[in-house]
């Protein structure tokens, strides 16, 4: 995908700017053919660039699999993964380079502007700006597997449709800063882009700027009812906060799992498992234990007892859900584990309701 992507910068810029260097700029400006002609064909010739370099990454996983031996090709889903999810990022990657390269006519400077833009992006949290709606072209990772199907495949495309929108402002906006002739300034150029946003282009942009950034809060919603948004300098706070807080437990002497014995239960039709196991805990110090410290997952429904009787002494949320937050628990034995004694621990465990 970064090859793609480079080279999607880089045809972009020579598509546009090849009637210039060729001095065919002149011949083309004054043939009767609309701009928006003249846009949407570098589009397609990019997106065409791309399906062949999608194709031909199919082929060559094809014949791998074929050469080690793996005669079930799924079509459908080299197809799904190559043309439905990769393509559309390259796509959006497009839109952005025409829009900086119709901005700037200096195919070359601005291929190193959308590089060092692209090699960036993963950067914005150092500046505050690490939450997904600010990340272009990103949407959340989804699994696949012939178990389970595809998870978390819609909130990956709705993200690439949040982007999409954007995308299709910056083509719009490519539109509008496109010009024929020889404009002396920018100024020049900046004043014509100026005159067809007065025009129904104006509305247009206008619509896709609003339902971009309505898009992009109703996402901002949703993630904070998921899991509250911390920017990076609040992360760096908790974490070292919770450092300071729990650092004097380090040294404290814990058992160590010496078997374990599970019971997974999948059920696929509901997308939701229990486990039912009993970890047998062996006190390998030479000391007497009498504190367990525990830590249940996160959004999932825990609960756990032993085969002694404790009390808990301490709670405190580790990370915070609005489903079920991770817990840190201290508990009391009411008999200490003697060096070389086991104790076990028997927990369940459960997703919460799909």
């Amino acid at each position: 995908s970064l090859i793609m992507a480079l080279l999607t910068f880089l045809y972009s810029g020579l598509l546009i700017e090849r009637g210039r260097m060729t001095n065919m700029n002149q011949l083309l400006d004054v043939s009767a053919v609309p701009n928006w002609v003249l846009l949407l064909s570098k589009l397609l010739a990019l997106a065409m660039m791309q399906v062949i370099l999608l194709s031909l990454v199919g082929l060559g996983g094809m014949t791998v699999q074929l050469y080690q031996g793996w005669e079930e090709i799924d079509l459908l889903y080299y197809a799904r993964e190559l043309f439905g999810t990769h393509l559309l990022s390259l796509v959006l990657w497009a839109l952005l380079a025409l829009y900086f390269h119709s901005l700037f006519s200096m195919p070359y400077l601005t291929f190193f502007l959308l590089l060092m833009g692209m090699i960036g992006v993963p950067a914005q949290g150092l500046i505050g700006l690490d939450h997904p709606i600010f990340t272009f072209n990103w949407g959340p990772s989804y699994q696949y597997s012939e178990f389970t199907g595809r998870i978390y495949e819609l909130r990956h495309f709705i993200y690439k449709f949040y982007w999409l929108i954007l995308g299709l402002f910056l083509l719009v906006g490519a539109y509008c800063w496109w010009f024929r002739g020889t404009p002396s300034s920018f100024a020049e150029r900046f004043g014509m882009a100026l005159g067809r946003l007065k025009s129904p282009l104006g509305i247009i942009m206008g619509a896709l700027l609003a339902g971009f950034m309505g898009m992009g809060w109703m996402l901002w919603q949703q993630d904070q009812d998921i899991v509250p948004y911390l920017d990076r300098d609040t992360k760096l706070h908790l974490m070292a906060k919770a450092e300071s807080q729990y650092a004097g437990l380090r040294n404290i002497p814990q058992p160590k799992i010496s078997s374990l014995s599970v019971e997974l239960d999948f059920f696929p039709e509901k997308e939701s498992f229990q486990v039912q196991a009993t970890y047998t805990l062996k006190n390998k110090t030479s000391f007497p234990i009498d504190t367990l410290m525990m830590v249940t997952a996160l959004d999932v429904e825990s609960s756990y007892t032993l085969d002694r009787s404790f009390k808990a002494i301490a709670k405190d949320t580790l990370v915070a859900s609005h489903y079920i937050p991770r817990w840190f628990e201290m508990i009391k034995l009411k008999e200490e584990l003697a060096p070389g004694d086991s104790i076990q621990v028997i927990f369940q465990v459960e997703n919460v309701a799909n």
